[in-house]
Protein backbone atom coordinates (compact mmCIF):
# COMPACT_ATOMS: atom_id res chain seq x y z
CA UNK A 1 0.00 0.00 0.00
CA UNK A 2 1.16 3.33 -0.71
CA UNK A 3 1.40 5.79 1.85
CA UNK A 4 -1.17 8.81 2.10
CA UNK A 5 -0.33 12.14 0.60
CA UNK A 6 -0.72 15.26 2.42
CA UNK A 7 -3.25 18.15 1.20
CA UNK A 8 -3.00 19.56 -1.75
CA UNK A 9 -4.17 23.11 -2.79
CA UNK A 10 -6.38 23.52 -5.71
CA UNK A 11 -5.42 27.02 -7.47
CA UNK A 12 -8.36 29.53 -7.76
CA UNK A 13 -8.63 31.17 -11.09
CA UNK A 14 -7.54 35.15 -11.11
CA UNK A 15 -11.88 36.15 -11.24
CA UNK A 16 -12.46 33.94 -8.29
CA UNK A 17 -9.91 34.66 -6.07
CA UNK A 18 -10.75 38.38 -7.01
CA UNK A 19 -14.53 37.63 -6.02
CA UNK A 20 -13.88 36.63 -2.28
CA UNK A 21 -11.76 39.23 -1.61
CA UNK A 22 -14.14 41.96 -3.05
CA UNK A 23 -16.93 39.73 -0.50
CA UNK A 24 -14.74 39.97 2.13
CA UNK A 25 -14.28 44.18 1.94
CA UNK A 26 -18.03 44.43 1.46
CA UNK A 27 -18.88 42.39 4.88
CA UNK A 28 -16.23 44.16 6.76
CA UNK A 29 -17.88 47.34 5.41
CA UNK A 30 -21.18 46.37 6.38
CA UNK A 31 -20.23 45.36 9.94
CA UNK A 32 -18.44 48.74 10.72
CA UNK A 33 -21.79 50.57 8.85
CA UNK A 34 -23.88 48.69 11.37
CA UNK A 35 -21.46 49.50 14.39
CA UNK A 36 -21.02 52.82 13.79
CA UNK A 37 -24.85 53.41 13.73
CA UNK A 38 -25.14 51.25 16.91
CA UNK A 39 -22.65 53.62 18.85
CA UNK A 40 -24.27 56.78 16.93
CA UNK A 41 -27.69 55.81 18.42
CA UNK A 42 -25.93 54.70 21.73
CA UNK A 43 -24.38 58.08 21.75
CA UNK A 44 -27.50 59.96 21.05
CA UNK A 45 -29.32 58.61 23.62
CA UNK A 46 -27.32 59.15 26.12
CA UNK A 47 -27.50 62.94 25.42
CA UNK A 48 -31.14 63.23 25.06
CA UNK A 49 -32.27 65.89 28.24
CA UNK A 50 -35.22 65.58 29.74
CA UNK A 51 -38.20 67.06 28.66
CA UNK A 52 -39.41 70.19 29.51
CA UNK A 53 -42.45 68.68 30.98
CA UNK A 54 -40.27 66.32 33.16
CA UNK A 55 -38.50 69.38 34.49
CA UNK A 56 -41.33 71.07 35.93
CA UNK A 57 -43.99 70.05 38.41
CA UNK A 58 -47.13 68.38 36.12
CA UNK A 59 -49.43 71.01 37.09
CA UNK A 60 -47.58 73.53 35.90
CA UNK A 61 -46.56 72.04 32.42
CA UNK A 62 -50.12 71.19 31.60
CA UNK A 63 -51.70 75.33 32.90
CA UNK A 64 -48.79 76.37 30.01
CA UNK A 65 -49.99 74.21 27.75
CA UNK A 66 -53.36 75.05 28.31
CA UNK A 67 -52.91 78.26 28.06
CA UNK A 68 -50.39 77.87 24.47
CA UNK A 69 -53.41 75.93 23.55
CA UNK A 70 -55.79 78.87 24.20
CA UNK A 71 -53.44 81.59 22.48
CA UNK A 72 -53.54 79.43 19.48
CA UNK A 73 -57.70 80.36 19.17
CA UNK A 74 -58.06 76.66 17.42
CA UNK A 75 -62.05 76.86 18.10
CA UNK A 76 -62.13 80.64 16.82
CA UNK A 77 -60.37 79.33 13.33
CA UNK A 78 -62.89 76.51 13.00
CA UNK A 79 -60.44 73.93 14.06
CA UNK A 80 -62.75 72.11 17.31
CA UNK A 81 -61.87 68.83 16.30
CA UNK A 82 -58.46 69.36 16.91
CA UNK A 83 -58.63 71.69 20.14
CA UNK A 84 -61.32 68.72 21.55
CA UNK A 85 -57.68 66.19 20.40
CA UNK A 86 -55.34 68.43 22.18
CA UNK A 87 -56.82 69.63 25.33
CA UNK A 88 -57.57 65.89 25.59
CA UNK A 89 -54.39 64.98 25.35
CA UNK A 90 -53.24 67.27 27.89
CA UNK A 91 -55.92 66.61 30.50
CA UNK A 92 -54.75 62.66 29.89
CA UNK A 93 -50.69 63.29 29.79
CA UNK A 94 -51.28 65.48 33.02
CA UNK A 95 -52.70 62.44 34.48
CA UNK A 96 -50.46 60.85 33.69
CA UNK A 97 -47.34 62.61 35.14
CA UNK A 98 -49.39 63.39 38.35
CA UNK A 99 -50.88 60.50 38.93
CA UNK A 100 -48.68 58.13 37.22
CA UNK A 101 -51.00 56.46 35.31
CA UNK A 102 -50.72 56.00 31.61
CA UNK A 103 -53.60 57.71 30.28
CA UNK A 104 -52.53 59.58 27.45
CA UNK A 105 -51.89 55.47 26.40
CA UNK A 106 -55.55 54.32 26.84
CA UNK A 107 -58.57 54.26 24.80
CA UNK A 108 -61.26 56.14 27.01
CA UNK A 109 -63.10 52.73 27.77
CA UNK A 110 -59.80 51.88 29.38
CA UNK A 111 -58.99 55.47 31.18
CA UNK A 112 -62.76 55.18 32.93
CA UNK A 113 -62.04 52.10 33.75
CA UNK A 114 -58.87 52.70 35.41
CA UNK A 115 -60.22 55.40 37.17
CA UNK A 116 -63.01 53.59 38.97
CA UNK A 117 -59.73 51.25 40.87
CA UNK A 118 -57.86 54.29 41.56
CA UNK A 119 -57.22 55.36 44.82
CA UNK A 120 -55.57 58.47 44.26
CA UNK A 121 -58.58 60.57 43.64
CA UNK A 122 -61.65 61.33 44.97
CA UNK A 123 -65.28 60.49 44.07
CA UNK A 124 -65.92 63.94 42.07
CA UNK A 125 -62.36 64.04 40.83
CA UNK A 126 -62.58 60.86 38.82
CA UNK A 127 -66.68 62.17 38.03
CA UNK A 128 -65.21 65.11 36.44
CA UNK A 129 -62.83 63.08 34.73
CA UNK A 130 -65.79 60.54 32.80
CA UNK A 131 -68.04 63.93 31.95
CA UNK A 132 -64.73 65.23 30.63
CA UNK A 133 -63.53 62.52 28.54
CA UNK A 134 -67.86 61.53 27.79
CA UNK A 135 -67.46 64.99 26.30
CA UNK A 136 -64.49 64.83 24.14
CA UNK A 137 -65.01 61.60 22.36
CA UNK A 138 -68.56 62.46 20.25
CA UNK A 139 -66.36 65.77 18.59
CA UNK A 140 -62.78 63.52 17.98
CA UNK A 141 -64.41 60.02 16.80
CA UNK A 142 -68.34 61.34 15.92
CA UNK A 143 -67.81 64.48 14.00
CA UNK A 144 -70.23 66.16 16.42
CA UNK A 145 -70.09 69.70 16.38
CA UNK A 146 -70.10 71.65 20.20
CA UNK A 147 -72.05 74.75 20.88
CA UNK A 148 -69.63 77.28 22.36
CA UNK A 149 -71.20 76.22 26.09
CA UNK A 150 -70.13 72.70 25.86
CA UNK A 151 -66.53 74.37 24.49
CA UNK A 152 -66.37 76.77 27.53
CA UNK A 153 -67.24 73.43 29.92
CA UNK A 154 -64.29 71.59 28.50
CA UNK A 155 -61.63 74.46 28.94
CA UNK A 156 -62.74 75.93 32.24
CA UNK A 157 -62.89 71.55 33.90
CA UNK A 158 -59.52 70.87 32.21
CA UNK A 159 -58.08 74.04 33.68
CA UNK A 160 -60.05 73.31 37.05
CA UNK A 161 -58.92 69.93 37.20
CA UNK A 162 -55.23 70.53 36.99
CA UNK A 163 -55.49 73.39 39.66
CA UNK A 164 -57.71 71.35 42.09
CA UNK A 165 -55.33 68.53 41.77
CA UNK A 166 -52.13 70.30 42.10
CA UNK A 167 -53.68 71.76 45.23
CA UNK A 168 -54.20 68.93 46.49
CA UNK A 169 -51.08 67.65 45.92
CA UNK A 170 -49.33 70.61 47.89
CA UNK A 171 -51.86 69.83 51.29
CA UNK A 172 -50.44 66.77 51.05
CA UNK A 173 -46.67 67.43 50.57
CA UNK A 174 -46.46 65.51 47.15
Amino acid sequence: LADLKGPATIPLPGWQRLLLWAGGVVAVMAAIAVAARWWRRRSRQAKVELPWAMRVVPHEWALAELDMLAAEDLVVRGRVREYYYRINWILRRYVELRFALMASEQTSEEFVRDLQDATFLDEAHKEVLRRFVAACDPVKYARYDPDRAEIHWVEVTARDFVLETALTAARCGD
